[in-house]
């Protein structure tokens, strides 16, 4: 994947997270999610649609996911949104 796009977060733990992009990821490529506190390198490990399984290559903390979880539940959103970009 080139250049960044928004997603939404469905699913969202201390080593991976469920998304879904418009942006075309390809599984093995890496990409970076920006979610408030999170800014993580990621390996794309499925793909079904414009939905995809992101593994984190190093957790996230548990402050940073409940953070993270506390603001999406202030938007008016069913999934928080984030950032997802690659090179």
């Amino acid at each position: 994947m080139t250049g960044s796009g928004p997603s939404s977060i469905w699913n969202l733990s201390t080593i991976g997270a469920q998304i879904s992009t418009e942006s075309v990821l390809r599984v093995g490529s890496d990409v970076i999610l920006k979610y408030g506190p999170i800014d993580a390198l990621c390996l794309v490990v499925w793909a079904n649609g414009n939905t995809y399984g992101l593994e984190f290559e190093e957790p996230v903390t548990e402050d940073a996911i409940v953070f993270a979880r506390c603001t999406a539940e202030h938007q008016p959103r069913t999934a928080g949104t984030g950032t997802i970009g690659g090179g």
